[in-house]
């Protein structure tokens, strides 16, 4: 049956569709089998194929696409559905497990004016984000009194529950008490991961508050989690507490690996947040050479750093004493003094 892919791409002949009729409508079950199990060219080649020569009835049809796995034959009963009366459609959104084909059916009712309140509702407790944010849009419009709904929200007794108010109070930005009371009361920790990742991709939490929620809930991260959270956007200040997080210890090598990544004053702020890491002879070649590094370019800089005066007084304090430790204080004399100027160090 593979050679249906092919009827795209050669010059059909009635040969040929003779033999392709012949084959496939003596293996409809098989047909059936790869368009409701398989994604892609071949069971959407397959389904077309059925169709335009009228191999199955509508209903069939209809059966098939509904169950199909590949978006576009879906689209087959999707379109059927939407020409159904309201409560057709209204109990296909609940049945169907596809999020795109809910999707579809509330916003053809939204358009038509036609939705439901209870629709609605629906869709703000399902846990699918799309689906949330969109009931959001139409609660909004109808002055839906979401400070009651939530004061009135009783203790939900499992994550799944748990994670919906959560989502919720992410999309609509809510009071951030009422969203760790709610959190904190999560027990799974992919759960809490995955709403620790959308707020801090929806810039609801801060890397730091993020951090705070991961220490009181005792949850620990793998490396390349870490890694990802630092590229998103961490403050100095909380890269150290991150990295404390991780479930494997970190070698001192892996705390120098972000080094390339930042600019002049974050990494001598990086440099000397990591000095007291460096215990080895080889971890002290290594954090020498970028030392030295980041002090060729440090007579031509001619802006100062946006830190704290504290911060300014501690770094400058740590980076000279590396500069003693390793002998290069007195050899990085304009370096040392053009850093001191911008920091306003008397």
């Amino acid at each position: 049956m593979d050679i249906v892919a092919a009827t795209k791409r050669i010059r059909m002949v009635q040969d040929i569709e003779t033999l392709l009729l012949a084959q496939i409508a003596q293996n409809l079950e098989s047909v059936q089998l790869i368009v409701s199990t398989k994604q892609g060219k071949l069971s959407r080649a397959l389904f077309s194929f059925v169709e335009q020569n009228k191999l199955m009835d509508e209903a069939d049809l209809l059966l098939m696409s509904e169950y199909a796995v590949d978006q576009k034959i879906r689209q087959y009963w999707i379109n059927h559905i939407l020409k159904q009366a309201v409560g057709v459609q209204e109990q296909s959104f609940i049945a169907t497990a596809y999020i795109d084909v809910k999707r579809t059916i509330i916003k053809h009712l939204f358009e038509m004016n036609q939705l439901s309140d209870d629709l609605v509702m629906l869709a703000f407790n399902s846990p699918y984000v799309s689906l949330i944010d969109f009931a959001i849009f139409v609660l909004r419009r109808r002055n839906f009194n979401f400070n009651h709904y939530f004061n009135a929200l009783k203790p939900r007794a499992n994550d799944e529950k748990i994670k919906v108010s959560v989502l919720q109070m992410l999309l609509l930005n809510w009071n951030k008490q009422d969203f760790c009371l709610h959190f904190y009361n999560l027990k799974n920790p992919t759960t809490m991961m995955a709403i620790i990742n959308k707020a801090i991709n929806l810039r609801y939490l801060s890397i730091a508050e993020a951090v705070n929620l991961l220490c009181s809930k005792k949850l620990k991260l793998p490396f390349h989690v870490i890694k990802r959270l630092v590229k998103i956007g961490a403050e100095m200040s909380d890269i150290d507490d991150l990295y404390a997080l991780s479930t494997t210890k970190i070698c001192f090598e892996q705390r120098l690996e972000i080094y390339d990544d930042l600019v002049f004053w974050d990494r001598i702020d990086w440099l000397v947040k990591i000095w007291k890491y460096c215990n080895t002879e080889h971890e002290q070649q290594l954090y020498k050479a970028k030392v030295l590094h980041v002090l060729t370019f440090a007579k031509n800089q001619y802006y100062a750093p946006i830190w704290t005066p504290q911060l300014k007084q501690e770094n400058w304090i740590l980076l000279k004493a590396v500069g003693n430790s390793f002998n290069l204080y007195d050899q990085y004399t304009d370096e040392y003094n053009n850093i001191a100027k911008l920091l306003k160090i008397s």
